[in-house]
């Protein structure tokens, strides 16, 4: 007996080929899908939060009529309820009102809407946007944020850099507050490596614990892929906003005022910005470096 092998066409193994040996768990968030010439469906399904009810919905899409590129869903255990957002493209004789019609019939499905897009252009109308928990979100692409920062450091200079880590620190210490509220002091303690992995879901870059100690009351911490000094050049340390926020949030964790230091940057030359935070006895003290 043979191993079948894959040939040099198949798509799976290409894929699994271009990926190899790569960390990265890229997530979409859909903003617009652009296809010229085909027709792209929205469907946003209001359903039970049970089992099976997502892949009841997604077992009844008519392949190959309904070919569904992209699907997000909510969490809906807090009341019971999910929202499901499936984009798809459609053939050249569905009509939208036929799959949601379609869409309506299925067990544990409160609601369905399906809307087209445009020659092509699908821009997702879903509104307003929330945060796992229902915080409302506004969604900036890393460009845009990165220019937005580096434009108050031109219009300002070191008065902007100052400006900078005071967003950033209360920018922190906001967050912060409203996560600890969910998990509790001596659990975000505890899992505090763990949950450095909160500044990587929010797309600012990959936070990474290296030290952290109650008892000595000093932290390290390295970032790489900061969004505020990927492309810049600096004879000196550059984060600004971001050792705000590292300070604000080892600042609300420990209950303490506290100092950032940051000992490598990425604008220096180095593979990632490091961050040494330590506590004290009175307000945080802002050390801005000129730049």
């Amino acid at each position: 007996m043979t191993t079948p092998t894959s040939s040099p066409e198949d798509p799976k193994k290409a894929a699994a080929d271009a990926t190899a040996g790569r960390s990265d768990k890229v997530k979409c968030i859909p903003v617009y899908f652009y296809q010229p010439g085909r027709r792209l469906f929205h469907a946003w399904v209001t359903m039970a939060h049970e089992p099976g009810t997502l892949a009841r919905i997604l077992n009844a899409l008519p392949v190959p009529t309904i070919n569904l590129f992209h699907l997000t869903a909510s969490d809906g255990s807090h009341n019971g309820l999910s929202i499901a957002h499936l984009y798809a493209e459609a053939d050249s004789k569905t009509t939208p009102q036929e799959l949601g019609a379609l869409l309506h019939k299925l067990p544990g499905v409160i609601e369905a809407h399906v809307e087209e897009g445009i020659d092509g252009l699908l821009i997702d109308t879903s509104y307003p946007l929330r945060i796992t928990r229902g915080l409302q979100a506004v969604v900036f692409d890393r460009k845009q944020l990165a220019g937005m920062v580096d434009e108050v450091r031109e219009k300002f200079g070191s008065g902007g850099a100052v400006l900078l880590y005071d967003q950033g620190l209360a920018l922190g210490r906001e967050s912060w507050n409203e996560f600890l509220k969910l998990v509790g002091r001596p659990f975000a303690v505890q899992h505090l490596s763990y949950l450095g992995n909160w500044h990587s879901a929010r797309g600012m870059g990959r936070m990474e614990v290296l030290d952290f100690s109650l008892e000595r009351a000093v932290d390290r911490v390295r970032v790489t892929d900061s969004f505020e000094c990927i492309g810049h050049t600096a004879p000196i340390p550059y984060s600004q906003l971001l050792r705000g926020l590292i300070a604000g949030l080892l600042s609300t964790l420990w209950d303490s005022p506290v100092t950032c230091r940051e000992t490598r940057c990425i604008a220096m030359g180095e593979p990632a910005c490091e961050f040494e935070i330590e506590r004290i006895s009175a307000e945080p003290v802002n050390e801005i470096l000129p730049g």
